[in-house]
């Protein structure tokens, strides 16, 4: 994968195995012949400063979907942290879109949203 800064307002992402083209900022395919966007990658900031790469996920997975189903079997206790659906029992992904869900504070807890929380196609 090259970041090709001369191409469009924040550059592109151009996969020469494949001839995609990815837009650098969503990782959604802009030309070629891809079936699908990049992973997105879930970022958090520690209180020291430092970024670390938690999680990824599946084509058109929200962020929140991909870290409960990363840290179910192998951190119930982030999942738990991240309010995840059964995170006692076993994290699992999380309700549907406008349910109620419940996050639990933390110093570390991963960051979502528009721009500086994801990423798309780098590697964890």
């Amino acid at each position: 994968m090259l970041w090709q800064k001369n191409r469009g307002t924040e550059g592109e992402l151009y996969c020469p195995c494949h001839e995609g083209v990815f837009d650098a900022r969503t990782g959604e395919v802009t030309a070629g012949p891809p079936p699908r966007g990049l992973p997105k990658v879930a970022l958090t900031e520690q209180a020291d400063g430092s970024i670390w790469a938690v999680g990824t996920t599946r084509s058109g997975e929200s962020i929140e979907h991909g870290l409960c189903r990363r840290f179910a079997e192998d951190r119930p206790d982030l999942a738990s942290r991240l309010g995840c659906p059964g995170a006692r029992d076993g994290a699992e992904a999380p309700a549907a879109p406008g349910a109620a869900r419940t996050v639990a504070p933390g110093p570390s807890r991963p960051r979502t949203g528009a721009g500086a929380s994801e990423t798309p196609g780098s590697p964890t």
